[in-house]
């Protein structure tokens, strides 16, 4: 059956393929090759197509792919059929296809697999380049050359000296014109850029230009609202007899301190002044350091602070009523006259403190520190927070300061995703941290704004770029290592470097080593680079989550990777939960995948059967109770959950079971049949209660 089933395979027999694939695909020869191999090495194309969804991904006893037999055989049509399917899959050595067709001169292939690949080295830092040279494949050489700026400076050199020691002359000139362009291109480049670079600095000193003139012109705007309070107050100071206050000549009059404020006691009653403003308060003229204007907001208002307490000090209000209450009681002209002076003076001294009071108020924006702003957001913060990027342009003074909590205004940006202020900030706040050590990057990758954590990544990670690139034992990269410790920075800058989606020798991906590691933060960014990716068992991410019983990334990758199978057996990640008894994930993966089956056609709820996992059970019972088997389960048609956990002896099982499926049994049989003859593992204990329970 295995011959006939690999010599359909190399004389293009479909209709024998179609009969033997769901029992043979995946099986080998005894040089461990594929019927897919078989038809590669045959050129039957139709084959090939017909088989590369079942047996993609395998590997001969020399670690070679289908595609890679197609790459050395120069079959065009066998890689371009095989390549979406197998272009991912690390070779020994860390060797490519293309480098495979490059060494034995295979040009017909060499332009559809440069679709794929580039300029990839191996384990001991050859390209495909070098390959070519080893033969003097001039042909192949010309090929890779022409694709410009595929091979850099250095990989060219490298083929240069391969070349002149392996005696390819012909492979030899082509490599030196190449190298004498390319030299002559990057001094070109070269110079573009610094053309450039001197066209950029220009346009910046224009518009600095143009910001510090319309600084200035503030400043000055400034300036002028301060000459005038400050002409105001020494206008209303004498009225308001605040020597008196300052002198501490009033009766009842004591104060005492706290921690945070200063209290003033008058006639028993307690007036608060917080103490920095109260320190700040210079009553001598209001003098201030005009080229800051956190002095001003805070001398200013500390300054109304004082006027809103001699209002109620005063109590002018109270003083008006009092003296209309009176004014008719006197009849004679001169106390009359002298109490309708003293309300008139009360009257205009309340009215000239609350206009001067609005008139504050309207011309300097005060920060309330106690109230109105507990978290002490500047003006520059305020802006990117409501992505008023006027407000960002003419704040930009602000930059450099932090909130209570350390947190700068490019923080604030990328945590609302302002990407605008963003870029404006980025230079001017890069690699700030805050009092939880964390970054702008961080907080953009942390809240999903990956454009934001692009724009600001050359800023807050400046080092990123001369990160080690180098590939570990097994194909296990460093973005393999930064996913797995949730290390969300350091994985997004590998992902920005080209490692996503590379595969270790068993086809495992970052994302893979993310998602069993729990790693939460990794798992999110990398399911944006990596999903659907499979490994050589053809398990995705979400199936190792389900298996190792994670809730939280299973939930993440749930809608990217649900419904996706395993070649050969068709599980799904649902089956692997109930597989494994994870009970959690089992839950969550039952709205998407009930009632699928597998190659064998059982179901998770078999599966969950199988292996005694009662508690998956109660999850998966009221979705796939009834359902039974077919020809292609390797004990026959018919069987039920049920006959499964009691064939195997699973006691708990079988009381939960019992009242779904009790009547389902295969003709001639009954349930007890299956129960008095079960596996040889099950003891006789056992076999004698689950009899007893199905006889109740």
């Amino acid at each position: 059956m295995t011959r006939d089933w690999f010599e359909a395979a190399s004389r293009g027999d479909r209709c024998a393929l179609e009969a033997a694939v769901a029992d043979m695909a995946g099986r080998k020869d005894q040089d461990q090759e594929t019927a897919l191999m078989h038809a590669v090495r045959a050129g039957q194309i139709e084959s090939v197509k017909f088989l590369a969804p079942y047996e993609s991904g395998c590997q001969n006893g020399a670690g070679y792919t289908a595609l890679a037999l197609a790459a050395l055989l120069d079959d065009e049509k066998g890689c371009r059929a095989l390549l979406p399917t197998e272009a991912k899959i690390s070779l020994p050595s860390g060797i490519t296809p293309l480098m495979l067709a490059a060494s034995v001169g295979s040009s017909a292939c060499i332009d559809c697999l440069l679709e794929y690949y580039g300029a990839e080295h191996d384990q001991e830092g050859r390209t495909a380049l070098d390959y070519a040279v080893s033969g003097d494949m001039d042909r192949v050489v010309q090929q890779l050359l022409r694709k410009g700026t595929l091979f850099a400076a250095a990989d060219v050199s490298q083929a240069v000296v391969t070349a002149t020691l392996c005696g390819a002359s012909r492979s030899l000139l082509l490599l030196q014109e190449s190298l004498q362009t390319m030299q002559i291109q990057t001094k070109c480049y070269k110079c573009k850029d610094l053309e450039r670079y001197i066209m950029h600095l220009e346009a910046e000193n224009r518009r600095l230009g143009q910001e510090n003139a319309e600084k200035q012109a503030e400043l000055e705007r400034r300036g002028m609202v301060i000459d005038f309070l400050n002409a105001r107050v020494s206008e209303l100071l004498p009225l308001t007899r605040m020597n008196r206050i300052l002198s501490r000549q009033i009766p009842g009059y004591t104060e005492k301190d706290d921690e945070d404020s200063h209290v003033v006691v008058i006639e028993g009653r307690e007036y608060r002044i917080p103490k920095q403003k109260r320190q700040i308060l210079n009553t001598q003229g209001l003098k201030v350091d005009v080229t800051d204007p956190r002095n001003i907001e805070l001398n200013v208002g500390a300054f109304c602070d004082y006027l809103r307490f001699a209002l109620r000090f005063y109590s002018l209000p109270a003083l008006q009523d009092t003296l209309h209450g009176h004014i008719e009681t006197y009849k004679k002209s001169a106390i009359r006259d002298s109490l309708l002076g003293i309300k008139d003076t009360s009257e205009r001294l309340m009215v000239g403190l609350c206009n001067l009071i609005g008139l504050i108020d309207q011309a300097v924006t005060l920060s309330n520190d106690d109230i109105s702003n507990p978290a002490h957001l500047t003006p520059l913060m305020r802006g990117c927070i409501e992505k008023n990027t006027s407000t960002v342009r003419t704040t930009l003074q602000y930059a450099g300061m932090t909130d209570r909590y350390g947190r700068t205004a490019l923080m604030h940006s990328a945590i609302v995703g302002y990407r605008t202020a963003a870029v404006i900030l980025g230079p001017l706040e890069g690699e700030q941290v805050d009092g939880d050590r964390r970054t702008a990057l961080w907080y953009a990758l942390h809240n999903e704004h990956f454009d934001v954590a692009d724009a600001i990544l050359e800023w807050d990670y400046p080092g990123y770029q001369r990160l080690p690139m180098d590939v570990k034992k097994h194909g296990f990269t460093h973005l393999m290592e930064a996913a797995e410790e949730n290390d969300i920075i350091r994985c997004f800058a590998y992902v920005r470097l080209g490692f996503a989606c590379k595969q270790d020798y068993q086809g495992r991906t970052a994302q893979m080593f993310a998602a069993a590691a729990s790693a939460i933060d990794t798992t999110r960014l990398l399911v944006r680079f990596e999903r659907g990716l499979r490994d050589l068992q053809g398990r995705t991410a979400l199936y190792r989550a389900a298996v190792a019983g994670s809730i939280e990334i299973v939930n993440l990758l749930l809608e990217a990777e649900h419904g996706l199978r395993c070649p050969g057996n068709d599980w799904t990640a649902l089956m692997g939960a109930a597989y494994s008894a994870q009970s959690d994930t089992v839950c969550i993966l039952k709205e998407k995948e009930c009632t699928l089956r597998a190659t064998d056609s059982c179901t998770a709820l078999m599966f969950a059967a199988q292996v005694g996992a009662d508690k998956c059970i109660n999850e998966l019972v009221d979705r796939e109770a009834g359902l039974t088997t077919t020809d292609a389960y390797h004990k026959g048609a018919g069987w039920t959950a049920l006959m499964i956990a009691v064939y195997n002896g699973h006691l708990e099982c079988v009381q939960i079971l019992l009242q779904h499926e009790h009547t389902i049994v295969p003709e001639g049989r009954t349930l007890l049949d299956y129960a008095e003859n079960p596996d040889a593992r099950v003891s006789l204990e056992t076999r004698n209660a689950i009899i007893h329970l199905i006889r109740t």
